[in-house]
C-alpha cells in the first residue's frame, strides 16, 4: 500500500476511529476551553471555578447566578464531524445548589446544532429542584446526527437569581463502540519523595462489550526499556477500576530534571481499541530532594457590610486562636468595606469571587461557611515540597521586609506572594454591627499580582521590600504582620506558606554547601550566612535529620549510596529558622532522553501548502520538521504550514523533538500531496450506492476505472474489483462484518479514496 493512501485513511480515521471521544474535558485550565463560546444571554456567567464541590480534580466548571438573566444559556464547544453518527452518550459530574429547594425549577441539558446555532435541538435535559451532587450518564441522537459540522452545547434554563451556583466537571461526549478503554489517570501525584513504587493507573470501560483483560505498555524515564504487561480484569460498562503493575516498580530518586510516566493500551480481549484517542497517558513526576512542614494558607472574602460573614467571622476567629502557628492568614475587605482597595479586587478577579463570604485554604475554595477542625488538619498533615521563612523590621512609617522562597522540586514561573496585613483593625466599622476585624490586608507587594519567580531544586529565591505604610489604611504600625506564600496561577496550588518573623531581623540561610570525600568517610562543609549568628545547625541527608544541634561549619558521615541529598538549616535565637540549602551529590541521573513527538499528521491547505500537527513531547523545548529528509524549520509550536509547495506532488515529512543540544529519532513519515488542480472535479465526479451497503456496493462515474480496493479502517485489505465496465462497477460487501470502510478507486486520471459504511 502506498504511504500517500494510508495517510489518507490517516486522516480520513480522524473523524472516524480517533474522534469517537468529541469532548473530554476536565476544567482544569484557568480558562474555558480554546474555541469554546458561550450564547448571549448569561454570556459572562460560564466561568472556571477553583472548586471541586462536583467530585471531580483540580478546578471546575462554574455557571454563576450573577449577573442576572431569565432564559436560556448555553456553553458552546467547537464544530465536530458528526456524518457516522447516529447516537452519542454524554456524561459528566455536577452540583447544583439552589436558591430553595423544592420552590424553584431549573433545567440543564446538552442540545446540538448544524446551522452554526440558529437551531438547537435537544438530545437530553433534566430538570432540577433539590440542592446536591449529581451523576450524569445517558445516550442521545438529535436530527444533527449524521451532519459534518455540528455545534455541541451544554445549556441552562431558567431564572439565575432563583439559584446560587452551579459546577459541573469531568464532562465527556462520545460515540460508543464495543472495545473502548479509557485511561482516567496515573495514580501517582505529581511531586512525591524518594522510595520505590508500584505504578498504578485507572481506566473505564465506555465500551459496550465486556472487558475480561486488557494489554498495556508501561514506561518510566529511569527505565532502559517500556514494559508490556496483561491485566486480567473484569471490567463493565461504565465502571472505572484501578489496576497495578507488578512486572516493575518505579524506583524515584531524587533529582533536579522530573521523570516522565506513561501509559499506553495496546488491546482489548486480544481484540484493537477502536477510540485510540484516549488509550495514552503520561504524567510528569519530580522527586523532592526533602519536604517542610506545611504551613496552610487562608484567604479570607468578606466585608464588614456584609451580614452572613459575622458568623464566619466568629468561628474563624476561634479556630486560629487554638491553632496558632498552625497558619497563615489574610482577609481580604472586599467591595463595601471601608478598606476595600484594587489589590483586593485584583485578587477576587484572581479566584472569580462571586460574593462573600468566601474562604479559600491553599488555593481551594471552601465556599461560605468556615474552616472546621478537621479541614485544618487534613492540610497540616500533607506534605510540602517548598519552604518560606520572612522577617521585617519598622522604621518609623516604613516596614522592611526581606523573604527567602525554597523548593525542593524545581519550580518554574509561580508566583511568591507577600501581604502585609494588620492584625486587628477597628476602623473599618461598617453596617453589620462587627466592631472588631482581624488579618486585614493593608498592602500587596511588590503588586497586586505578585512577584513571579522560578526556582531549581534546593535553592531558594529571596525577595526584599520597603514601602511607606503611611500611604495604606493602617491604624497601628506596631500590629502588622506579613504573609509570605508561594503559588502555582495556572492550577491555583499553594505550595506553602508562612508568616514573616515579626519586628526583628532575618534568619539568613548558609552559603556554599559542598562535600569532601575520601575513602571511608564523606564531609559536608558550609559557610555560616551573610549576617546574623545561627545558635546551631540541622543537618539532614536523604531527608532523614542526622544533626540537631552542632555548631561546626561540617558533618561527617559515611553512606554507600552513591547519589543522594543533602540539606542545612541555619537555627537561631528563640527557634527562628532559615530556610535550608539543598544539594544533590554523587553520581544521579539527571539527563533525560527527550523522545520523538507522537501523533504526527499532515493534510493539504491548498494547491501549494500542507499543515502538519503533532503531539506535544515531554522535556522538548523545541522540533524540528524535515521534509523529503532535509531540515526545514524548527519551531516551538506543535504544528506548521509548509508552504510555496508545488501542486498535485506527494511530500513525505518527520518531526523530531530537541531538547538543548539533544535532538530525539525521527517519527514516522507522514506523506501527503497538495491539492492537485483538479481533485475536487474529480472527486465529485463519484457516486456510490447504496451507502450504508448490504450485498453489494454501485459505483457510477464517467472517468474510466481501472481497479477497486477496500480497505476496513486500520488499513487492512479486504476486497480487490476489476470492473466489467469502465464507468460503472459494482463491489461484493456482503462478506464484510459491519462497519466503516474505505474504498480506493483507481482510474486513469488519478486516485480517488471515499468512505462507505456496510450494514
Amino acid at each position: 500500500m502506498k504511504k500517500t493512501l494510508l495517510l489518507t485513511i490517516a486522516l480520513l480515521l480522524s473523524t472516524v476511529m480517533f474522534a469517537q471521544t468529541f469532548v473530554e474535558e476536565n476544567f482544569n485550565s484557568s480558562e474555558l476551553p480554546n474555541g469554546w463560546t458561550t450564547s448571549e444571554v448569561g454570556s459572562t456567567n460560564w466561568k472556571i471555578s477553583l472548586t471541586t464541590y462536583s467530585g471531580g480534580d483540580g478546578n471546575e466548571l462554574k455557571l454563576a447566578w450573577d449577573p442576572k438573566f431569565e432564559g436560556t444559556s448555553r456553553l458552546i464547544t467547537t464544530a465536530f464531524d458528526l456524518s457516522d453518527v447516529s447516537e452519542m452518550v454524554v456524561s459528566f459530574k455536577h452540583f447544583f445548589d439552589n436558591f430553595r429547594d423544592g420552590e424553584f425549577t431549573h433545567t440543564i441539558g446538552i442540545a446540538t446544532s448544524s446551522d452554526n446555532g440558529a437551531t438547537w435541538n435537544t438530545g437530553w435535559s433534566q430538570e432540577y429542584t433539590m440542592t446536591g451532587v449529581y451523576d450524569v450518564k445517558a445516550n442521545f441522537s438529535t436530527a444533527d446526527m449524521g451532519k459534518d459540522n455540528v455545534l455541541i452545547s451544554l445549556f441552562y434554563e431558567g431564572v439565575s437569581a432563583n439559584m446560587d451556583n452551579w459546577f459541573f466537571d469531568d464532562l465527556m461526549i462520545y460515540k460508543q463502540s464495543e472495545y473502548d478503554l479509557r485511561i482516567v489517570d496515573i495514580d501517582m501525584p505529581n511531586m512525591i519523595e524518594t522510595g520505590e513504587r508500584e505504578i498504578s493507573f485507572s481506566v473505564e470501560n465506555l465500551g459496550l462489550a465486556s472487558v475480561e483483560s486488557f494489554e498495556a505498555k508501561i514506561k518510566a524515564s529511569n527505565w532502559e526499556s517500556a514494559i508490556t504487561s496483561t491485566f486480567e480484569q473484569n471490567i463493565s460498562n461504565s465502571e472505572i477500576v484501578t489496576v497495578t503493575c507488578k512486572d516493575q516498580t518505579f524506583n524515584a530518586i531524587a533529582r533536579s530534571l522530573p521523570y516522565l510516566i506513561s501509559v499506553e493500551i495496546l488491546s482489548i480481549n486480544g481484540n484493537q481499541d477502536e477510540n485510540a484517542s484516549n488509550n495514552y497517558i503520561e504524567k510528569s513526576v519530580s522527586v523532592a530532594f526533602n519536604n517542610a512542614q506545611r504551613i496552610p494558607m487562608i484567604e479570607h472574602f468578606s466585608s464588614s457590610t456584609c451580614g452572613p460573614c459575622v458568623a464566619v467571622n466568629q468561628q474563624m476567629h476561634t479556630l486560629t486562636s487554638q491553632n496558632e502557628g498552625k497558619y497563615t492568614y489574610t482577609k481580604f475587605p472586599t467591595s463595601g468595606d471601608p478598606y476595600n482597595n484594587f489589590e483586593v479586587t485584583q485578587r477576587v478577579q484572581d479566584y472569580g469571587v462571586t460574593g462573600v463570604p468566601n474562604i479559600f485554604l491553599d488555593g481551594r475554595s471552601k465556599g461560605s461557611n468556615y474552616l472546621t477542625q478537621a479541614m485544618l488538619d487534613e492540610r497540616l498533615s500533607t506534605p510540602a515540597y517548598a519552604d518560606i521563612r520572612g522577617a521585617f523590621s519598622i522604621e518609623g512609617d516604613n516596614i522592611y521586609v526581606i523573604a527567602d522562597f525554597m523548593s525542593y522540586i524545581t519550580l518554574n514561573n509561580v508566583v511568591a506572594y507577600i501581604t502585609v496585613n494588620e492584625k486587628t483593625t477597628t476602623r473599618n466599622t461598617g453596617s453589620n454591627g462587627e466592631t472588631e476585624f482581624h488579618h486585614i490586608l493593608m498592602k500587596m507587594l511588590k503588586s497586586k499580582t505578585g512577584n513571579p519567580v522560578s526556582i531549581k531544586a534546593g535553592e531558594y529565591q529571596r525577595l526584599e521590600f520597603t514601602h511607606n505604610m503611611s500611604l495604606t489604611n493602617v491604624e497601628e504600625i506596631n500590629d502588622l504582620e506579613v504573609a509570605l506564600w508561594l503559588q502555582n496561577t495556572e492550577t491555583q496550588e499553594i505550595y506553602n506558606s508562612h508568616f514573616a518573623y515579626p519586628y526583628t531581623s532575618h534568619c539568613y540561610p548558609i552559603q556554599n554547601l559542598s562535600l569532601n570525600e575520601n575513602e571511608d568517610e564523606k564531609t559536608l562543609t558550609w559557610e555560616a550566612p551573610e549576617q546574623g549568628t545561627p545558635a546551631s545547625y540541622k543537618v539532614y541527608i536523604n531527608g532523614q535529620l542526622v544533626s540537631e544541634n552542632g555548631t561546626a561549619l561540617s558533618y561527617n558521615f559515611s553512606t554507600a549510596e552513591e547519589a543522594f541529598t543533602a540539606e542545612v538549616i541555619a537555627v537561631y535565637k528563640d527557634g527562628k529558622t532559615s530556610v535550608g540549602v539543598a544539594k544533590l551529590f554523587g553520581e544521579a541521573d539527571d539527563y533525560v532522553t527527550v523522545e520523538a513527538p507522537r501523533n504526527l499528521a499532515a493534510a493539504p491547505t491548498s494547491t501549494s501548502s500542507i499543515r502538519l500537527t503533532w503531539s506535544s513531547a515531554a522535556y522538548a523545548t523545541s522540533y524540528n520538521v524535515y521534509r523529503d529528509n532535509a531540515f526545514v524549520k524548527n519551531v516551538t509550536a506543535t504544528n506548521y504550514t509548509d508552504e510555496g509547495l508545488e501542486y498535485d506532488t506527494e511530500y513525505c515529512y518527520t518531526v523530531t523533538s530537541v531538547l538543548e543540544d539533544q535532538e530525539s529519532e525521527h517519527t514516522e513519515a507522514v506523506c501527503v500531496k497538495t491539492l492537485g488542480e483538479s481533485l475536487t472535479e474529480l472527486e465529485s465526479s463519484f457516486l456510490l450506492f447504496p451507502n450504508p451497503a448490504n450485498d453489494r456496493l454501485f459505483i457510477v462515474t464517467e472517468v474510466e476505472i481501472e481497479e477497486v480496493i477496500v480497505y476496513d479502517i486500520y488499513g487492512r485489505h479486504q476486497v480487490t474489483e476489476t470492473p466489467s465496465h469502465q464507468d460503472m462497477t459494482s463491489v461484493n460487501v456482503s462478506n464484510l462484518n459491519a462497519g466503516i470502510y474505505f474504498i480506493k478507486i483507481n482510474t486513469n486520471q488519478g486516485e480517488v479514496i471515499k468512505r462507505f459504511i456496510k450494514k
